[in-house]
């Protein structure tokens, strides 16, 4: 829980130096890009700091390529 709690603060950080300001200046190109580059980051780093286990990208890519090569 520690892990999320510093985590949370570090995005409330990145908020106001970042988004705030762009939003602000209206860079509409920029939040399209940020906004949920930012969102799934903070979902990816909650879902590390619950200790949720991730499926190796190799073993996904072993399943799809074996797919193709026998």
């Amino acid at each position: 829980m520690l892990y999320i709690a510093i985590f949370m603060v570090f995005y409330i950080s990145l908020v106001f130096t970042d988004l705030v300001p762009m939003i602000r200046e209206k860079k509409k190109k920029y939040l399209w890009f940020s906004i949920p580059a930012y969102a799934v980051a903070l979902v990816v780093n909650i879902m590390i700091g619950l200790n949720f286990r991730f499926t190796s990208i190799t073993a996904i890519l072993e399943r799809f390529m074996s797919g193709f090569i026998k």
